[in-house]
């Protein structure tokens, strides 16, 4: 199916085709119907979505707890789930350099990846938050 986008641009492009000669009354009204058609059902689609906010959370929720307890569920893990944290973590896969003896990756997650970064701002703070108090 269409997006929304999509099926605007072709009522659009029939609209304009329409007035400037191109096609006859009778062809525009039948693709403007079955388009404006497509949209409505897109639109209710959208709107009787089954997806309650309270499972949302959840879904947040766990997507939040994963990062901070993968060492665990690393260690924890039998080998298809150590393969999935892998995947998890590195889309891309991992490889290893012979010559440089390194391990190399292509991309991280980008959930991931945010966490050096913020650990560093987050001690950059607590440092501030601990001179502060010694005043």
């Amino acid at each position: 199916m269409p997006r929304p986008s999509q099926l605007k641009s072709k009522i659009d492009t029939i609209e304009e085709r329409f007035a400037i000669g191109e096609i006859d009354n009778e062809i525009y009204k039948k693709f403007k119907t079955k388009y404006e058609s497509e949209e409505k059902k897109l639109e209710s689609n959208l709107f009787s979505s089954t997806i309650s906010s309270s499972n949302f959370q959840i879904a947040i929720d766990n997507a939040l707890k994963t990062p901070s307890n993968l060492s665990k569920l690393w260690a924890s893990g039998d080998l298809p789930q150590k393969k999935k944290i892998q995947n998890l973590v590195f889309p891309s896969g991992i490889g290893y350099d012979k010559l440089k003896s390194k391990v190399q990756t292509k991309r991280v997650n980008s959930v991931f990846s945010a966490i050096p970064l913020l650990s560093k701002d987050l001690g950059s703070m607590q440092k501030v938050v601990v001179s502060y108090k010694c005043f």
